[in-house]
C-alpha cells in the first residue's frame, strides 16, 4: 500500500483542485490519526483480555456541546468500562455523532468497538457502517475520530455516495444524460483495500486496487484514488493515480493519472512521458485511437481534445492508418 503520492500526482492534485489542498500536510495529519487508529486496535485487543463483568443495554454520552447538549453518544447491548484508562469497550455498537441543530449528523454501527473517552476517538472490530448524509461507508476494522471527523476504514472499503445535485443538474441541460428518469441522482460507488474519509477537508483517499463506478456514465480503476466533497457532501472532483483503466460507452482509455470534474462532466487523462502517453479508443464508428500527452474528453459528447498527438483510424475494414 502506498503511503505517500508521488511527485506527479502532488502536482496533479494541486491542478485539480478549486482551492488550495496541501498535500503534505494533509498526510501528516493523516499519519497521526493512523498512530492514534494502531494505539486504539491494541487498546481493544487488551480490553477483550480483560473482561469480567459487562452491563447490558448502556447508553454513553462521549462528548457534548457547551450548553450541555449531546454532540457524540455511543449506545451498546453490552459493555465494560475501563475507568482508569478512559476507555469503554462495547458490543453490538450504534455510535451517533449530532450537529449544532441536534440533528443526526453521523451514524456508525459495529459488531464491536473500543471508545476513548479522552481523545472522543474509537476502534471499531469486524464488520462497520458509517452513514452520513447521503454518502455510507461499510468495510471491515476501522477508526473513527469525532472530534476530527474523521475514518480510516482498514480492510474492503466500500462507500456509496448518491449526488442529488448531478441529477437535479442534468434535468436542466438539454442533451445531457441524466443518470435516470427525470434527472434522478446519480450514485458513486467506490470500492479499495482501505479509505481514508476526512469530513473537515472534503476529501476521501482510496487506496490498492480502487474501483469507481458513477451512475452508468463511466467506470475507473486505478491504485490509488483521491475523492473531494462539496459542502454539500456531494462528489466533486476525483483524481486517480496509478495504472488507470476508464471505460465510458464504447470509449476505454488507459493512462498514469486522470481527472474527473464533475461540474463540467469531463475526464482528462495524463500519460507519464514520451514512452507511456495517454491512451484512448473509440470502439464505435471509425475505431479511432488516440495518443497525447493529455487527452481531455466530456461524457456527454463525442468532443476529444488532445495534446502531442497521435491518432489512428481503421478504415473500411482496409486495417489501421496512422
Amino acid at each position: 500500500m502506498r503511503t505517500w503520492p508521488s511527485a506527479f500526482a502532488a502536482v496533479l492534485l494541486a491542478a485539480s483542485c478549486a482551492h488550495a489542498f496541501d498535500v503534505d500536510a494533509w498526510y501528516a495529519k493523516r499519519a497521526l490519526h493512523l498512530q492514534e487508529a494502531e494505539r486504539l486496535r491494541v487498546a481493544y485487543t487488551n480490553c477483550v483480555a480483560r473482561l469480567q463483568q459487562t452491563a447490558d443495554n448502556v447508553t454513553l454520552p462521549v462528548e457534548t456541546n457547551p450548553d450541555g447538549s449531546v454532540r457524540f453518544i455511543v449506545q451498546a447491548r453490552r459493555a465494560q468500562f475501563f475507568l482508569d484508562e478512559g476507555l469503554v469497550w462495547a458490543e453490538n455498537v450504534v455510535a451517533k455523532r449530532f450537529d449544532e441543530a441536534g440533528g443526526l449528523d453521523t451514524r456508525i454501527d459495529a459488531r464491536a468497538c473500543v471508545v476513548d473517552r479522552h481523545s472522543k476517538s474509537g476502534w471499531a472490530e469486524g464488520a462497520v457502517r458509517v452513514r452520513h448524509g447521503k454518502t455510507t461507508l461499510t468495510g471491515r476494522n476501522a477508526y473513527f475520530s469525532s472530534a476530527e471527523s474523521f475514518v480510516r476504514i482498514s480492510e474492503a472499503a466500500d462507500i456509496q455516495s448518491e449526488d442529488v445535485e448531478a441529477g437535479a443538474a442534468a434535468a436542466d441541460m438539454p442533451g445531457r444524460a441524466s443518470g435516470g428518469p427525470s434527472g434522478a441522482p446519480r450514485t458513486a460507488r467506490i470500492r479499495s483495500a482501505t479509505s481514508d474519509y476526512d469530513r473537515e477537508e472534503g476529501v476521501i483517499l482510496f487506496d490498492g486496487g480502487v474501483r469507481i463506478e458513477y451512475a452508468g456514465d463511466y467506470t475507473m480503476n486505478a491504485d490509488l484514488l483521491y475523492a473531494f466533497l462539496s459542502g454539500t457532501n456531494a462528489l466533486s472532483r476525483v483524481v486517480a493515480v496509478g495504472g488507470v483503466t476508464i471505460t465510458n460507452g464504447a470509449r476505454v482509455g488507459t493512462c498514469s493519472a486522470a481527472t474527473y470534474r464533475r461540474l463540467r462532466r469531463e475526464i482528462e487523462m495524463h500519460g507519464d512521458g514520451k514512452d507511456h502517453p495517454a491512451h484512448l479508443a473509440d470502439h464505435g464508428g471509425d475505431a479511432t485511437e488516440l495518443d497525447g500527452a493529455k487527452i481531455r474528453f466530456w461524457l456527454d459528447s463525442e468532443q476529444v481534445e488532445v495534446e502531442d498527438s497521435r491518432i489512428t483510424t481503421k478504415l473500411d475494414g482496409r486495417g489501421p492508418r496512422t
